[in-house]
């Protein structure tokens, strides 16, 4: 393996245990020595191989990755898990915040019942001022309909 490249060791050696490889222009690997190489041109001097043993290659390529580049069990579905997490916590996240907002709102509820309570106690308030204005002649008598309604009668 080189460079993460799986290439059989096959062919000609260029000393103990030691090949040599070039890059073609297909893309292809091919085994060079010394004497392939044509430093004026700059071009490799090397013959394409057969169909047969490039697809037999392929495939000694593929069974190599297949057996060893094996990704772990965090490599294939970490991912996936951190997503999964991410998203748990996001919606306790949620949870929390929304109970919290619920605890800090509920006092809310409770000063509504209050104001209402003192309304009707404002509006009783202000219906007996009325009646003692006008049962001292303070204030000249509305028709009737129109004291509550907060209308003012004009021209009658």
């Amino acid at each position: 393996m080189f460079g993460n490249k799986h290439v059989s060791a096959y062919g000609r050696k260029m000393g103990n245990n030691t090949y040599w490889y070039a890059v073609g222009p297909d893309g292809f690997w091919y085994n060079v020595i010394l004497g392939d190489l044509d430093s004026k041109m700059a071009v490799l001097d090397v013959e394409p191989i057969d169909r047969d043993v490039r697809m037999f290659h392929v495939a000694l390529d593929r069974l190599a990755q297949n057996k060893y580049d094996k990704k772990s069990f965090m490599e294939k579905y970490g991912i996936h898990m951190m997503l999964f997490l991410f998203l748990i916590v996001l919606i306790l996240g949620m949870w929390f915040i929304v109970g919290r907002v619920g605890d800090a709102v509920a006092p809310l509820g409770q000063a509504n019942d209050n104001q209402a309570k003192l309304t009707e106690t404002q509006l009783t308030i202000t219906e007996r001022l009325d009646n003692i204005v006008r049962n001292l002649g303070l204030k000249e008598s509305a028709p009737s309909g129109v004291a509550n309604s907060g209308l003012i009668p004009v021209g009658t």
